[in-house]
């Protein structure tokens, strides 16, 4: 402004940084743009004041040039990764635009859809935490689980590790593995830049209904044995109730009603034999004390 008009240098000043309008910066490399630049300001500074204005305006021209030129090539070694549609926080792909000034974020939401993984009991199953983006090289992973749930909410979840693996490996899978599982991704900030969800689902099989009880009978062949530890096993009261016979159905049996007729059948004729000879007895001694 010594050497020119304000409004002539900042029109000059608008011209020579042109170029640089449509250029997109990484966010993250915002820092070496503003070191470079307070550089540049201290080396205009250093122009000699003795110069003629044009002699100045040519000099300063030159270095505008040059500042163009470092931050172009700052911008081409580290290029913003583009957006990956579906979901996630992408921070290697948010752009600072120079000619309005403003950062930009992908339009993308933190939760991934939910998606079904498909396998059988004893097989393998390899559950994969992986965002549809590239993911920075210090994250943390929390792995949730909610059984007999379909929703992808990890509020419903409950943590079961948290480090800094993207995977869960179950082996050998079984029937209660099922229920659906979700990761947290975490980035150095400990930001949330991606939640992924998957639901498990296991087929059973008799076959390995099977298997289980072979299992269930092997371990109890190979077990040690001490004779020592060997123990009278407790034997069962007798079920002599008539509830515990209903119980079993040992009333409702066939058999059982035939019997059971004949017994209360002979029961009334003795009672009824019983009862005649009384009656007889007592007429008879009747009889005796009249005479």
């Amino acid at each position: 402004m010594e050497k020119m008009d304000g409004v002539e240098c900042l029109e000059k000043i608008r011209k020579a940084f042109k170029p640089l309008e449509n250029i997109q910066l990484q966010f993250t490399e915002m820092s070496k743009i503003r070191e470079h630049l307070g550089g540049f300001n201290i080396t205009v500074r250093e122009i000699r004041p003795s110069l003629s204005a044009k002699d100045w305006t040519a000099a300063f021209g030159l270095m505008i040039k040059d500042y163009i030129k470092d931050v172009k090539s700052i911008a081409a070694k580290n290029p913003a990764e583009k957006c990956v549609p579906r979901c996630g926080i992408q921070k290697a792909a948010r752009v600072f635009r120079c000619d309005e000034c403003t950062v930009q974020d992908c339009n993308a939401a933190t939760e991934c859809p939910l998606e079904d993984i498909y396998t059988k009991e004893r097989d393998l199953t390899n559950i994969l935490c992986v965002p549809p983006f590239t993911l920075p090289s210090t994250i943390t992973v929390t792995w949730m689980l909610a059984r007999n749930l379909r929703v992808a909410d990890i509020s419903y979840c409950k943590t079961i590790y948290t480090g800094e693996d993207l995977h869960i490996l179950i082996n050998p899978t079984r029937k209660y593995h099922e229920g659906m599982y979700a990761c947290q991704v975490k980035d150095a900030d400990d930001d949330v830049i991606a939640e992924m969800f998957y639901f498990l689902n296991v087929t059973r099989s008799k076959a390995i209904e099977y298997s289980e009880l072979e299992d269930a009978f092997n371990e109890v062949v190979n077990s040690e044995f001490s004779p020592e530890e060997e123990l009278e096993p407790e034997q069962p009261p007798l079920r002599t109730s008539i509830e515990d016979m209903i119980k079993h159905k040992i009333l409702t049996s066939t058999k059982f009603c035939v019997i059971l007729t004949i017994a209360l059948a002979l029961v009334v004729m003795v009672q009824t034999i019983l009862f005649v000879h009384l009656c007889s007895h007592a007429t008879n001694i009747g009889d005796s004390d009249y005479v």
